[in-house]
C-alpha cells in the first residue's frame, strides 16, 4: 500500500510515516515545512519506499498528482498550535479549509479513502463531560481569534462528512485530544514541550491564567496505531471518532510534574492571558474525551501514563538540546585540569611559527599562537599527573561570571610538559551525567572536546617536579579572557625550571581597523550573513512560512547554500533568535 500523508514531516505525520514504513508500506510525505521539520524524516530519505515532497496542500495541481499515485490519504496538514492560530487566524482558515477542500476533491476524483484529523477544539466551550462525538458545540464570538481554528476544522469535518454522504467517498474523521510525544515543537504554543524545554534550560515555566484549567494528554505512540486501525475500519467510515487519554491534569499540576521528573530547579510563573495574547483569549476549564466509540470500533485503549509521557519528552528534548547548536544549560559543571604531554597538539599550535619563512622572524606570530587555547582530545597515558579539580560551577546559584583558582601538581611520570588540559564532569540533571574530563573514558565529542592551554615552551619534567598553575577566566564584553600563570620547580633542588605568564588577551592584538570600528563616525557594512539575516527578518515580518522563506533565501544566495535544507537550518536559527 502507498499512503499519502499531508503534513508528513510534522510531529504526528512523521511518526505515522515511521509506522507505515515499519510494516512494509510506501509513503509520500507532503509538507511545506511551515511547522514540520526536515529532521523528523531525515532517516527515511534514502529509503526508496519513502518520498518527500516540499509543497503546499493548497497547490491543487500538486495534490492532484500525489493523490493519483496513492492508495489512501492521511490528511494531517493544518495550521496548528494555539499561539500560531491566534496570531495568524487568516492563515489558519485558508490552510485548513481550502487545503481540505482541494484534497477531498482530488480524493473523490481518484476514489481514495481519506482519514482526516480534527481536534478537540471542535467542542469549544462545551461543559458536557466527557465530550462525546455527538455533543453540542459551544463557541465564543467569531471575532475572537481562537475560534477561527475551531470553525475551520468544523468546516473540514462538514466537507468530509458531505463527501461521504453525498458522493460515497469513504472518509473517517479523527478528533485528537492533545497528542504529545517526541519531535513535538514548543515553537507554536504547545504546552508540554514548552514546559519541558524551559525546565531543561533552567527557565521559569510560564503557566497562562491561574493554571487550574485541565487537559488530557495522549502519547503519539498510542495515537498512531489508532489512526492506522481507523483507516482500515469500514465501520468507522462517515463517523467522527475521539482519540486521546482520559488521564486529566491541571496545567499547573503539569508544570510541577515536569519540574519533578526533570529534576529542574525552575520555578512556575503565572502569566495573565492578556499579557500573552493580544485581542482577547478564551480558555476552557476542562477537556476530557469520551473514547467509547473508539473502544467499540478498534479496541482503542491508551496505555502510556502521563508520567511516562513526560519522561519520554524529557529524554527527547535532552537529545535535541544536546545536539549541535543545542541550547541545554546544565545544572552543574566540575572542571578538572591536568598537566599533559601533547606533542602533536603543541606542534599544530606553535610548530608552524618556529621555522623562518622568507627570511622573516616568526617569533611574534608564535607568541600569539601559544597564548591561544585549542580544543583536542588527550589519552590518559598523556597525563603527567592526576587531574585536579579547578572549580565547580553550579548554574542554579552562580552569581559571578569570572572563575579563578590555583592548582599544584607533583609530577608522577616523567616526560615533556606541553601545557595543561581542562575538561568537564557535567551534570545535565539528576541521573544524566556527561564528561570530557582528561582521565575519563567517555566520548568527549558528545558535548565538546577538552581545552588545551599550551605553555610558552615545552618543559622536560621528572617525577617529583612541582608544577603550580594559576588559571582564571574573566568575562569581558561578552567573551572570556583566559589567563594561565605557570611555575615549574625541580623536585630535588627546588630550582626554578620554567615560569610563564600567558593570556588570550595577548593573542588578540588590536588592528587599526578594529580601532576604527570604535569611532562614532564609523559606518558599518553588512556582511553576507548580515544580508541573509536581513532578508530572513524581512520575510518573517511578512509572516511567511519558514519553508517559503528558506526557498527564497536559497534562490537569492545559491552560492551560500547547497540545498533547501541548509537554507532552512539557517532560517530556523534566525527565527529562534528573533521569532
Amino acid at each position: 500500500m502507498r499512503a499519502l500523508i499531508t503534513g508528513g514531516a510534522g510531529f504526528i505525520g512523521s511518526h505515522l510515516g515511521d509506522a507505515l514504513l515499519a510494516r512494509g508500506d510506501s509513503v509520500i510525505a507532503l509538507d511545506n515545512l511551515a511547522t514540520g521539520r526536515h529532521d523528523n524524516i531525515r532517516e527515511h530519505l534514502a529509503d526508496p519506499r519513502f518520498e518527500f515532497v516540499l509543497g503546499s496542500i493548497v497547490n491543487a495541481d500538486l495534490v492532484d498528482d500525489l493523490v493519483a499515485r496513492a492508495d489512501v490519504v492521511f490528511h494531517l496538514a493544518a495550521a496548528v498550535g494555539v499561539k500560531l492560530i491566534v496570531e495568524r487566524p487568516l492563515e489558519s482558515l485558508v490552510t485548513n479549509i481550502r487545503g481540505s477542500e482541494i484534497l477531498l476533491e482530488k480524493a473523490h476524483k481518484y476514489g481514495r479513502k481519506v482519514l482526516i484529523t480534527s481536534t478537540s477544539e471542535i467542542y469549544g466551550k462545551s461543559l458536557e463531560l466527557p465530550m462525546h462525538e455527538d455533543s453540542d458545540r459551544l463557541l465564543g464570538s467569531p471575532l475572537v481569534g481562537r475560534w477561527s481554528y475551531s470553525t475551520s476544522k468544523a468546516v473540514d469535518e462538514i466537507l468530509a462528512h458531505a463527501y461521504w454522504k453525498a458522493k460515497g467517498l469513504p472518509t473517517v474523521i479523527v478528533r485528537l485530544f492533545n497528542t504529545v510525544g517526541p519531535r513535538q515543537s514548543p515553537d507554536y504554543g504547545m504546552v508540554l514541550p514548552r514546559f519541558v524545554d524551559a525546565a531543561l534550560e533552567g527557565r521559569d515555566l510560564k503557566v497562562h491564567g491561574d493554571g487550574t484549567q485541565s487537559r488530557c494528554f495522549g502519547h503519539v505512540r498510542d495515537v498512531v496505531p489508532a489512526l492506522l486501525a481507523l483507516m482500515e475500519s469500514r465501520e468507522a467510515e462517515g463517523l467522527a471518532v475521539n482519540i486521546g487519554s482520559q488521564e486529566e491534569i491541571t496545567i499547573l499540576g503539569l508544570a510541577k510534574l515536569v519540574i519533578e521528573r526533570s529534576g529542574s530547579s525552575s520555578k512556575v510563573q503565572l502569566i495573565p492571558y492578556q499579557d500573552v495574547y493580544v485581542g482577547g483569549f478564551e480558555d476552557m476549564p476542562r477537556r476530557v474525551p469520551d473514547i467509547n466509540r473508539a473502544r467499540k470500533l478498534i479496541g482503542f485503549e491508551p496505555v502510556t501514563t502521563l508520567a511516562e509521557i513526560v519522561d519520554s519528552m524529557i529524554d527527547d528534548a535532552r537529545r535535541r538540546l544536546l545536539a549541535p547548536h543545542g541550547v541545554l544549560i546544565p545544572q552543574q559543571d566540575t572542571v578538572w585540569t591536568a598537566v599533559v604531554e601533547a606533542p602533536e597538539m603543541y606542534s599544530r599550535r606553535a610548530g608552524p611559527w618556529r621555522v623562518p619563512e622568507f627570511g622573516l622572524d616568526m617569533e611574534a606570530a608564535r607568541q600569539i599562537a601559544v597564548n591561544t587555547w585549542m580544543s583536542g582530545r588527550v589519552a590518559s597515558n598523556q597525563l603527567l599527573a592526576a587531574p585536579l579539580r579547578w572549580t565547580t560551577i553550579d548554574y542554579r546559584t552562580i552569581e559571578e561570571s569570572g572563575v579563578r583558582a590555583s592548582l599544584s601538581w607533583v609530577i608522577e611520570r616523567g616526560g615533556v610538559g606541553h601545557g595543561i588540559v581542562s575538561g568537564l564532569d557535567r551534570t545535565i540533571a539528576p541521573g544524566l551525567l556527561l564528561s570530557n574530563a582528561p582521565d575519563r573514558n567517555s566520548n568527549p565529542s558528545l558535548v565538546y572536546e577538552p581545552l588545551f592551554f599550551p605553555w610558552t615552551e615545552p618543559v622536560p619534567l621528572a617525577p617529583g617536579d612541582h608544577v603550580s598553575e594559576k588559571l582564571s577566566a574573566t568575562l569581558v564584553r561578552g567573551n572570556y579572557v583566559w589567563c594561565w600563570k605557570t611555575h615549574v620547580r625541580c623536585g630535588t633542588t627546588g630550582a626554578e625550571k620554567a615560569a610563564f605568564t600567558q593570556s588570550t588577551f595577548l593573542s588578540a592584538p588590536v588592528s587599526l581597523q578594529a580601532l576604527r570600528t570604535q569611532a562614532r563616525d564609523y559606518v558599518p557594512a553588512l556582511s553576507e550573513n548580515g544580508h541573509i539575516t536581513l532578508l530572513v527578518l524581512t520575510l518573517m515580518a511578512r509572516r511567511l512560512p519558514v519553508g517559503e522563506i528558506a526557498t527564497q533565501v536559497l534562490g537569492t544566495y545559491p552560492q551560500r547554500f547547497t540545498c533547501v535544507e541548509d537554507a532552512l537550518a539557517f532560517v530556523r536559527d534566525i527565527t529562534r533568535l528573533h521569532g
